[in-house]
């Protein structure tokens, strides 16, 4: 194998929740809704958001009009956790009790509501959104952490941690992408550290009277080269003692 310039990442995965801005709509009277947007879809302050059809009402017009009372992102998945920041400021939340008593929600496939009931949000997706991380044993000293989530790699403030016993949480800051409105439900990869340097397979290294090396091809000859490991992450080491374009053996033993 060829040596390589890369990068060795020290990883922690947790679970997390997203919290943001919402805003519920619900039924002024017994009827069926019938939204005229599907989940995930952009609307507008204003936008005809669908119709509750009255039931047994022959006072008023059988149809009524619903609007959205905001921008963002409609929604029928209202699962109870909406007013967490809405009525609460972020530094008073009982991050434990926030976290240990959500349940994922069932959806009602159903068109009927009762009075009172929720027919659809509107997730603000302008402002920032929010993660609540379970930290177990780690503790987040830093002002700001980089976060592998959903694939890919995004730079999020850390608003605060709090500890409950053993158990650790931390709020998290970060701006608004279209994604984490698709899920309450997360788990996040936390960059601990992060090396720039040669990196070469594991299975390269090898152990020669006590010393650790490689075995690089030098001129058609094999030769044995002492490295330093400095950093490793799965099947990858971070090494010092070779130059990249090097090439080596693998499963050198």
């Amino acid at each position: 194998m060829i040596a390589e310039t890369g990068v060795i990442m020290d990883t922690e995965t947790f679970s997390g929740l997203f919290l943001y801005e919402e805003t519920v709509v619900t039924a002024a009277a017994a009827g069926t809704f019938s939204p005229h947007f599907c989940e995930g879809d952009k609307i507008s302050v204003g936008e005809n958001a669908g119709e509750l059809k009255l039931l047994n009402d022959i006072n008023t017009d059988p149809v009524k009009i619903m609007t959205s009372p905001a921008a963002g992102i409609f929604s029928l998945a209202v699962d109870g956790w909406e007013a967490v920041l809405t009525e609460n400021h972020v530094e008073n939340l009982d991050l434990s009790a926030v976290f240990s008593t959500y349940e994922t929600p069932k959806t009602q496939f159903t068109s009927f509501r009762h009075r009172g009931e929720a027919c659809f949000k509107v997730m603000d997706n302008k402002q920032k959104v929010y993660l609540l991380l379970a930290l177990k044993n780690v503790c987040l000293t830093a002002k700001t952490v980089q976060l592998i989530l959903l694939g890919g790699e995004t730079e999020a403030e850390v608003v605060f941690t709090k500890q409950y016993g053993a158990e650790g949480y931390g709020l998290l800051a970060l701006s608004p992408h279209d994604a984490y409105f698709k899920s309450r439900e997360v788990t996040a990869d936390c960059i601990l550290s992060k090396e720039e340097g040669v990196v070469i397979s594991a299975s390269a290294v090898a152990k020669r009277q006590g010393e650790t090396g490689v075995y690089r091809l030098d001129r058609g000859n094999l030769r044995f080269c002492p490295v330093t490991v400095l950093a490793k992450e799965d099947s990858k080491v971070l090494v010092e003692g070779i130059e990249a374009g090097s090439c080596i053996l693998c499963d050198a033993d």
